[in-house]
């Protein structure tokens, strides 16, 4: 083999690793951004997170096991979404998976946790994982939602002492 041809083989080789290099690189950078948002947010909250998971760019959902308090965070178009969720007050969630089949194939037009709360007159709250209006990629919204729903039942079935919620308008929950 001549050196014409390894060389050759060598710049081409560079020009297919470099640049998943630098995606590679450009995708953790963004993680790292959105995480530090989401802890900075969840700060500004009072809250401690102490486990979370990151998901689309958009999501993140994580739990202060200290005030027993779920907090979801997601991005939209139109500004940042916020749900507070106090689990001593929450009497059961469950996991709603919206699907139907479509010549053979089960599409997925909605994942997510559905809060039911013990008082009176608390309508419930949802945390969205994955909606096909808006997001046509599906990956780990169904795992991250399994997790999550079996994170908060065993938060649910551990006596937490009441929180007084009247700093957020709408009682157990509120999405701002």
């Amino acid at each position: 083999m001549d050196i014409t041809s390894a060389i050759i083989g060598i710049i081409s080789l560079a020009l297919f690793v470099v640049p998943v290099i630098l995606i590679q690189r450009n995708q953790k950078q963004q993680k790292r951004k959105h995480l530090q948002h989401f802890l900075y947010v969840a700060q500004q909250q009072q809250l401690k997170i102490t486990q979370y998971d990151l998901w689309s760019h958009n999501f993140a959902i994580g739990i202060d096991t200290e005030q027993n308090i779920l907090f979801y965070l997601k991005k939209q178009a139109e500004g940042e979404g916020m749900l507070l969720v106090h689990l001593s007050e929450v009497s059961a969630c469950r996991l709603n998976n919206m699907n139907r089949e479509v010549g053979g194939n089960r599409v997925i037009d909605l994942i997510e946790l559905r809060f039911t709360f013990q008082g009176l007159g608390l309508r419930e709250q949802a945390v969205v994982f994955y909606n096909r209006e808006e997001s046509m990629s599906l990956s780990e919204e169904l795992l991250l939602a399994e997790k999550w729903r079996a994170i908060v039942s065993t938060k649910l079935q551990k006596p937490h002492p009441q929180r007084n919620n009247t700093a957020y308008k709408g009682g157990s929950a509120a999405f701002v």
